[in-house]
């Protein structure tokens, strides 16, 4: 494996693993770990839940939608007609996204950041927190191992609780711990090769990022956020292409400590960035 290979987009992983991208199927990912689940025209018997695309190979969160109710339902699938959606059921608990290599069917390493939901916008998220001591459910981890058996590299999942709701043949390339972490990176094909131990990776890191709204004016708000960056933050802005987060276009992220936390939220707040 070359430590590029950690990186491909979802669309090169799909292609380069037959045998795996099964994964990108998140109904059936979500039923092969005995969710209720169903495509969209086979209605819920319980609510709330969650109405996502079966296969999504572009990310950002694209087509999620949290529904209340069977009126909010109704009025949905009337309104949108969509197609190539499934509905699961909302899962309460903490949210993780977690970056793990297998070698052979077995997970030799993983790196946690713990998610926090924006209580505003469904689909995105206020902050993300390294952790450090996070421990995967032996269930996933069972699950995994049987359904990868003879897999060897990267994988990105969202664990809801003890569920895996969504998982890329890739990691994360928003993470900001290997952007710090470049020559960690480079050492893992020769870690593998060699079958050494690959030590856990420990730092006080939280990323935050910032959102607004599509119709805003980009221009300027990507520039108030750089000047936060001549200080004493971390700051990276994002290339606006044209795509957005269900309306929102993020600006850049604040990559911080946990005590500094406080401080950006009301740097957002004042700036009215979500």
């Amino acid at each position: 494996m070359r430590w590029q290979e950690l990186f491909y987009s979802d669309i090169e992983a799909y292609a380069r693993n037959p045998q795996f991208n099964w994964v990108y199927d998140k109904l059936n990912l979500v039923k092969d770990q005995g969710i209720v689940c169903a495509p969209i025209g086979v209605n819920p018997n319980n609510y709330p839940v969650c109405i996502r695309p079966i296969i999504n190979l572009f990310g950002m969160s694209r087509d999620a939608h949290y529904i209340e109710n069977i009126d909010d339902y109704e009025e949905y699938i009337t309104d949108e007609r969509p197609s190539g959606q499934f509905w699961m059921p909302f899962v309460n608990g903490n949210q993780y996204t977690i970056d793990l290599l297998f070698k052979r069917g077995k997970i030799v390493f993983m790196d946690v950041f713990q998610c926090a939901p924006s209580d505003k916008i469904f689909g995105l998220f206020e902050y993300y927190l390294h952790v450090n001591d996070y421990a995967l459910p032996r269930t996933i981890i069972e699950f995994l191992e049987r359904k990868m058996r003879k897999y060897s590299g990267p994988m990105n999942i969202d664990v809801i609780g003890d569920v895996i709701v969504e998982a890329h043949l890739r990691w994360n390339a928003d993470s900001f711990i290997w952007r710090r972490r470049t020559e960690f990176v480079k050492m893992l094909p020769l870690w593998l090769d060699k079958q050494k131990t690959i030590p856990l990776i420990t730092e006080n890191m939280v990323y935050i990022p910032c959102f607004v709204d599509k119709e805003a004016d980009i221009e300027a708000c990507q520039d108030t956020l750089s000047q936060y960056g001549d200080n004493r933050f971390n700051v990276y802005l994002d290339e606006i292409d044209g795509d957005d987060f269900q309306g929102y276009v993020r600006l850049g992220t604040f990559v911080v400590s946990v005590e500094d936390v406080r401080e950006i939220h009301l740097i957002k707040s004042k700036n009215n960035w979500l």
